[in-house]
């Protein structure tokens, strides 16, 4: 029911921004101020091994990326909305968990913006986004009583964590190469949507509590050009500040590398580094704490421009 509430809520809110820029005439609708793009990318990826002197496992990996925009521009009114899924599984040799899941993204975000004069550079906007995952996610680790086999923990699901942001602010921009975001009034809703995972007091929830509101600052930066011919880098830097702990940064750092072969091949590499105070991690030895998340993708395949 609460998963049901949220979509709903989400759905309302983009439901009314998008009355606000109707059309008067139900007959005729004005479309040449939209911009919409969209991308669809599907990898595969297979390791078959029988009798190897060199050894290895066999694997096959599969994945998939969704990236949707649609902008509106109309003198001095902006409206930028976007979707970006991606989702990716991975299977090794004879493991216990036929398919492991290697990536797993959901973000969908809307951005009004009011130009403050003429061709400045300067807007003031208020935005929103919702950022969570599809499906539950596990770490692994050896079972003590059975040889070769594992023992799976689940440590996220659905909304949880479900982070949803609302800010206002000023942005700068330059062409669509470059933007920086300062929201000095930023409302961060951390979401815990699941029974085990709030008991525990999971990504810094009370233990107990499904959601944790938190009221600071934001800073966004992002960069996109193509640097040489045919390949093209993003980078997106996201700050948040709680006013509570001023020395407390969350950091959450993307970048993207995609190298187009032809039409419709590419080989893409992504990065997401993450710090969060609030969120505890199984480390390398064993042990649980804080630390920098970090993860790295690579993909070869097919990719549709919609």
């Amino acid at each position: 029911m609460k998963k049901i509430k949220i979509i709903a809520l989400i759905t309302c809110l983009f439901s009314i921004t998008q009355l606000a820029f109707g059309q008067d005439s139900p007959v005729v609708k004005d479309t040449s101020y939209w911009k919409k793009t969209g991308s669809v990318g599907f990898n595969i990826a297979n390791v078959g091994l029988s009798n190897w002197a060199a050894g290895g496992v066999s694997s096959l990996s599969l994945g998939t990326v969704v990236n949707l925009n649609s902008d509106y521009a109309k003198d001095v009114h902006s409206w930028k909305n976007s979707l970006l899924f991606a989702y990716g599984v991975l299977r090794q040799g004879g493991s216990a968990f036929p398919f492991k899941k290697t990536d797993d993204n959901i973000l969908l975000s809307s951005q009004y913006g009011r130009n403050l004069g003429g061709k400045s550079p300067w807007s003031w906007i208020v935005g929103a986004s919702l950022r969570t995952q599809i499906a539950d996610g596990y770490i692994f680790a050896p079972d003590p009583t059975r040889v070769g086999k594992e023992i799976s923990t689940k440590i996220s699901t659905f909304m949880a964590p479900g982070y949803l942001v609302i800010n206002t602010g000023i942005d700068y921009t330059i062409k669509d190469v470059f933007s920086i975001k300062l929201a000095p009034l930023t409302y961060r809703l951390t979401i815990v949507n699941d029974s085990e995972l709030s008991r525990v007091g999971a990504f810094g929830v009370n233990p107990g509590s499904t959601t944790r509101s938190q009221l600071g600052w934001s800073l966004a930066s992002t960069f996109k050009k193509e640097i040489l011919k045919n390949i093209t880098f993003n980078n997106v830097v996201n700050l948040f500040g709680d006013y509570q702990r001023l020395g407390v940064v969350v950091v959450n750092w993307e970048t993207l590398l995609v190298m187009k072969v032809n039409k419709y091949i590419n080989t893409t590499f992504g990065t997401q580094l993450i710090y969060d105070h609030d969120v505890n991690v199984t480390r390398k030895d064993g042990t649980v704490g804080q630390a920098v998340q970090f993860k790295h993708v690579l993909n070869i395949g097919v990719a549709i421009t919609l």
